[in-house]
């Protein structure tokens, strides 16, 4: 049986202002690690899906890969992915990381615009049952 956790876009105020639908647990793990469990068997096929999704929400965002290979873009990405995942209940631990992760997006020119573009893409993706 395949099943995955997606969780709806928006700000949840049903639940209240303070409340982030990613970190709910269920069976004493955050929604989120449920659902990268379950993306990861398809792990590559999803972040092409995910990089061909951003060309093609932000044309401008490709510039920002001109001169890099894709194949080590993608593995840096699912690397970020698993390492955030794996993290979530430390997050002060990341803190460092990420914010390294957001100087060097700064240095080539990543505006919060293409971050927008980036959560569309993540929210485009809807895993395939048949590769998982």
């Amino acid at each position: 049986m395949t099943s995955a956790i997606i969780v709806a876009a928006g700000r949840g105020t049903r639940m209240g202002p303070n409340v982030d639908k990613l970190f709910l647990e269920v069976a004493g793990h955050p929604v989120v690690a449920h659902t990268w469990k379950r993306i990861t068997p398809f792990a590559d096929a999803a972040v092409r899906e995910f990089y061909d999704r951003l060309f093609e929400i932000d044309p401008t965002t490709r510039r920002l890969f001109q001169a890099t290979d894709m194949g080590e873009q993608r593995r840096k990405l699912l690397s970020a992915l698993a390492l955030v995942v794996d993290g979530i209940d430390h997050l002060e631990a990341l803190l460092p990381s990420l914010e390294a992760l957001g100087r060097r997006h700064a240095r080539i020119g990543v505006t919060a615009r293409h971050y927008d573009a980036v959560g569309d893409a993540l929210l485009h993706h809807r895993p395939d049952p048949e590769q998982a």
